[in-house]
């Protein structure tokens, strides 16, 4: 259906290492950038986005070590 393929791909975006799991690390990735996104849209600053960006490239370094 429609609905799980929305809900594999929500769920592939999180799994930065590509191992089919969410781990700890990654969990507490996807928390802080949903935080960070919803503090930007809050306060509308450049801080959130830098914040965010940093996030970002954090997480495809660990992709890329693992």
């Amino acid at each position: 259906s429609e609905r799980a393929r929305q809900f594999m791909g929500e769920f592939s975006a999180l799994d930065s290492n590509g191992d089919g799991g969410i781990t700890k690390d990654e969990a507490d990735a996807a928390r802080q950038r949903l935080e960070n996104g919803f503090n930007k849209a809050a306060v509308g600053d450049q801080a959130g986005a830098a914040q965010e960006e940093a996030g970002l490239a954090e997480m495809k370094e660990h992709r890329k070590d693992a």
